[in-house]
């Protein structure tokens, strides 16, 4: 099997593995050689399940180990308080939709008493047949690293790991916010997920949005020519074959050089001191 590389791609599988880093030091010390194996793809049969995932992980032997990593799947009951409190905001749905992840949906969770990802060790049940006595082992580890890879490439395993399928949160986030603007099923094309992005827009509170969340006393700003000149020129690259960069070049400095200047006396409220 070819070697792996990076694990944890996305915010979501890389908050699984911080989880697991700061469980503790049996944790943390067996992690490394555990991304070892993953990465030369020891790692087999990856099969998640609710509250439970099962792997075969290739070790010294011919025979490769059998791997089980249990993490409580929440009651219908808890995943119905979860399902409200995302229904509290449109951004919520409209991201899980999408086939995203937001970024901040454990808050929902956390204001349920409830985390999405293991807070603590004693909510990971792990085991595995190898005649290692540490627990995790390196095999168990691996397992995580791959678990990690598996969310990268579908953020609803989570879910699933949890105890309700990718279908089921949809539908009863639907149900909760009584979505009937929104697809019946996922947006696959970008026109629908435009217009899926459009409804959100339009539930954004016009007043929230353009009101000043903190005093100007908070805000703190640092203003400062960029370390490069032109950068943003040059960033864009050479311009095409067909025009003559001769010409072209030194009247975007000018526009570039006139509008930095404009931009930093604005921001300043008063005129800046021109270099000679």
């Amino acid at each position: 099997m070819a070697k792996r590389g990076t694990f944890g791609k996305t915010w979501w599988a890389k908050k699984w593995i911080e989880a697991l880093e700061i469980l503790g030091s049996d944790y943390s010390n067996r992690l490394p050689r555990g991304r070892t194996y993953a990465r030369r793809g020891e790692v087999k049969d990856l099969i998640i399940t609710p509250g439970e995932v099962m792997a075969r992980v290739q070790g010294t032997r011919r025979t490769p180990y059998k791997v089980r990593i249990g993490l409580k799947a929440l009651t219908d009951k808890q995943w119905q308080k979860v399902i409200k409190a995302l229904a509290r905001r449109a951004i919520f749905a409209a991201k899980l939709l999408l086939g995203e992840m937001p970024s901040n949906i454990d808050e929902a969770f956390n204001s349920c008493n409830l985390s999405l990802f293991p807070a603590r060790a004693t909510e990971l049940k792990t085991d595995c047949s190898c005649p290692d006595w540490a627990n995790p082992c390196k095999h168990i580890a691996a397992t995580h690293y791959i678990l990690a890879e598996a969310f990268d490439r579908d953020p609803f395993l989570l879910f699933e790991l949890r105890g309700w399928t990718k279908e089921r949160v949809l539908e009863e986030l639907r149900a909760a916010r009584s979505l009937t603007d929104l697809p019946e099923k996922e947006p696959s094309t970008i026109k629908e997920k435009r217009a899926l992005e459009k409804v959100v827009l339009d539930e954004l509170d016009e007043d929230k949005f353009v009101s000043l969340g903190a005093s100007l006393e908070d805000l703190h700003f640092h203003i400062a020519e960029p370390k490069r000149k032109f950068a943003i020129l040059k960033k864009l690259g050479p311009l095409s074959d067909k025009i003559d960069s001769r010409l072209i070049i030194p009247f975007l400095e000018q526009i570039y050089q006139n509008t930095s200047q404009m931009a930093y006396e604005i921001a300043l409220a008063f005129p800046a001191k021109k270099k000679k």
